[in-house]
């Protein structure tokens, strides 16, 4: 959806074989006259939108309540009347953050648990037989 003022979108490309996406992401991408760069999308950890803690999505959620992402408390996301500086986070239990902030300590162990569990996401590219993608 695009909002008033929005300089930035983002797109997701499928390639058919770990070679060709390589080579999209060794290259350049040329989007209505803009030369841009590709990266690998390396999706995040899942992150409930109901009581947003990590490990599965809302429709598998158990939690009896609604859990804010930017206050802790009961209620739905969108109805949060809290402002940026009482920002408290679900996950790490700490101020000056909601649970969706990159940031967070908590969603940073979350992104180490996925490197260890798939260690190729350390890569810039796919690996392949080339040594030049290792």
């Amino acid at each position: 959806k695009r909002k008033d003022g929005q300089r930035h979108a983002h797109a997701i490309f499928s390639m058919d074989s770990r070679e060709d996406a390589n080579e999209l992401l060794m290259g350049r991408v040329v989007v209505q006259s803009r030369v841009l760069r590709a990266k690998k999308n390396n999706s995040d950890p899942k992150r409930c939108v109901k009581c947003n803690t990590f490990g599965h999505i809302a429709e598998q959620c158990k939690a009896e309540h609604d859990v804010c992402a930017r206050c802790a408390q009961k209620h739905r996301t969108g109805t949060c009347q809290v402002n940026d500086q009482q920002l408290f986070c679900a996950n790490c239990r700490k101020t000056g953050h909601g649970a969706a902030n990159r940031e967070c300590p908590e969603f940073q162990r979350k992104l180490k648990e996925r490197l260890k569990w798939d260690p190729e996401r350390a890569y810039r590219l796919f690996v392949t037989r080339n040594p030049t993608t290792w």
